[in-house]
Parts: structure tokens; sequence; C-alpha cells
């Protein structure tokens, strides 16, 4: 995060012929925030258990079972299933629902989210960016685009999740499957997983990250416990010409990322003191303490499938130029499977 925003003062500071002391002065003083409220340590990502040393972690070996399909066949989305939008308000409104963030906030991700660029046709979901200007809640964007996010009813928790899809190919556009969900607690604990987001500036390159206590746009609250664990992956072959099919398998004790079924980071619930390793399934903790991962969420999440514009700086990346607009995130199919006996 720290780069990503370092990033952003040398684009200004190089890019831009003119800078005002204030706005440097910002930057720093945003940085110093997140410095405060941001966990760069990786023992901070773990709570510290205590469980019996004899004990063996288990987990399901059950067969995975298909439980949710969308194989966009038909003509229009399935609004059974997905909003175009962010479902943030219960009374109905609509402020930030389309965009991502709150509009009275300097825009940062520079679209708005509108139904007629979500379309189905000849069995593919397709999310289209186009260059053109619209004023939405009085202020203006210079870019459309489309997403979509399930329903209540398609929020799940654990499970296999998969994605068949060709990215766009446009300089600054930001496509992502991920998911994100508050604990129904009610402490205010959120998780993401990124199953996977890409800056299309480097179409062979994406990210894979897990978030815990951050807002739906990746920030900190107000003094929050925000952290993020984040890691770079390189694609042989193009994303942005070819289908590659992204995935996670989430489980109580684990979540694993998967390209094109083959399996390429893990997190695990469970890491002993002495050595620092992972406890994985079958094995015995051995250890009465061990740390235990804040970032696996027990708790059901919704699906979000997005093309976004990237900010300045935020993965290195630059904003769109326009060139290679419009340009389609070309969806094949979303499933989702489970374990008998685990999830919901």
């Amino acid at each position: 995060l720290f780069r990503n925003l370092l990033s952003m003062l040398v684009y200004y500071l190089f890019q831009r012929s003119r800078v005002s002391f204030i706005f440097i002065l910002q930057i720093l003083v945003l940085l110093f925030n997140v410095g405060l409220n941001t966990c760069f340590s990786q023992d901070c990502h773990y709570n510290t258990v205590t469980v019996n040393p004899d004990s063996t972690l288990n987990c399901s070996s059950s067969p995975w079972e298909l439980v949710f399909e969308d194989e966009f066949e038909g003509v229009e989305l399935n609004t059974d299933y997905w909003y175009t939008y962010y479902p943030f308000y219960l009374d109905g409104s609509c402020g930030s629902c389309r965009t991502h963030e709150d509009v009275i906030e300097p825009k940062q991700e520079n679209q708005v989210y509108l139904d007629e660029n979500v379309t189905v046709a000849d069995g593919f979901l397709s999310l289209e960016t186009k260059r053109e200007e619209i004023v939405w809640m009085g202020q203006r964007r210079d870019f459309t685009s489309g997403m979509i996010h399930s329903k209540k009813d398609f929020e799940f928790k654990y499970g296999k999740f998969e994605i068949r899809a060709q990215l766009p190919k446009a300089r600054g556009l930001w496509p992502a499957f991920w998911l994100f969900g508050e604990n129904p607690l009610g402490n205010e604990e959120r998780n993401e997983i990124d199953v996977f987001e890409m800056v299309m500036n480097k179409s062979r390159r994406y990210h894979t990250t897990l978030h815990h206590n951050c807002n739906i746009n990746g920030s900190c609250g107000d003094g929050g416990d925000c952290e993020f664990d984040s890691k770079k992956h390189f694609v042989a072959k193009q994303t942005d010409s070819l289908f590659h099919t992204y995935g996670i398998e989430w489980d109580p004790n684990f979540i694993r990322w998967f390209l094109d079924g083959n399996e390429i980071k893990s997190e695990h619930r469970f890491v002993r003191l002495r050595k620092n390793e992972p406890v994985r399934c079958g094995e015995l903790f051995m250890d009465e303490t061990v740390k235990e991962s804040k970032f696996i969420p027990q708790y059901g999440m919704p699906m979000i499938i997005n093309n976004a514009i990237v900010w300045a700086g935020q993965f290195n990346g630059r904003r769109p130029n326009g060139k290679g607009l419009p340009a389609t995130f070309l969806i094949d199919y979303v499933r989702v499977y489970q374990k008998e006996g685990v999830g919901d």
C-alpha cells in the first residue's frame, strides 16, 4: 500500500508541471495516517490461541458438489442472482452504490457502473467500459463501466469459487473477481478475498489479495486495524486475448488460489509458533499455543465481478488514455461448489 501511495506522489511530482506544497503535504499526512492504521508486520496478521497439542486439524475429504452456477445463457442478466451495483444501503438510497466510493470525496475510481454496460449474449456476460462523460450525484466522471454483485440468497460461507474469463484489453482498466463481507455478529469485522485483480497495463501480471477490517474500497476505517496480504503472479499467456480460469478453495482452515486448475498460493488458518510453519489438514497441532490467521472469514460473503478504472499509482498503474475503449471484460461462467457439511 505504501508503495502505491508513494507511486502516486512520484507521479504527480514528475508528470505535473506545477504541484502545490499543500498537495504534497496532504500526501505525506495520508502516508503517516495509513502507517498508524495499517499492519505491515506478519505477526499482526494473527491472533494467538490455545489448543490441545495432541489434537488433529480435521478437514473434510468429501467431494465438491455444485451449488451455484451461472452460464449466462439467454439474452439478459439473471436478476434473481445479481445486482448491477453495490447494495450498500438498506433504505434503498444510492449514493456510492454505482461508484464504489463516497461521492463527496475526491474521486479515485473514475467510473459509474450502469445497467446498460452489463449484457448477456452468446453464452457470455459482458462488462463493457466506455469513455463517456457522465454526472452522478452531482459529480462528473469520465467513464462508464459494468459490474455484478450476488444477492443475499447467493452469499456463501466456504466453497470452491471459479470464474472463466477473458480480460479487457485497454490501459488503466482494473477487472476483478472478489468476495467481501461483514461479520453478522455485528463486531464491525470485515474481510475481503480477491480471487484475482489485475491492472491491464501489464496483462500477464495479476494480484491475489486478502484484506481484514478494511472498507469495501480497500481503505481503513476510522482508526481501524486494517491489514493486507497481497501476492503478485505472472501468467505465461496473455489474459486479454485468451480465456483463463481463476478460482479459490475456501475452507474453515485454509484458502487456496488456483489459475487454470493449478494451485498458486495458500493461506492457512493455524501456524505453529516454534517454526512458523502452517498446521495442515490431518496434522497434529503439536503446540499448546498457535497463531490463528485473521484473514480466513468464518461467515458468508457475496461475489463481486467488476471492471473498474485504476487511479494513479494503484498497483503502479496508469489511468486510461482512451485507447482501446470501449473494452469488454468477458465472462464465460461463474460456479460455486461446496462439500457436504461444510458451509451453507
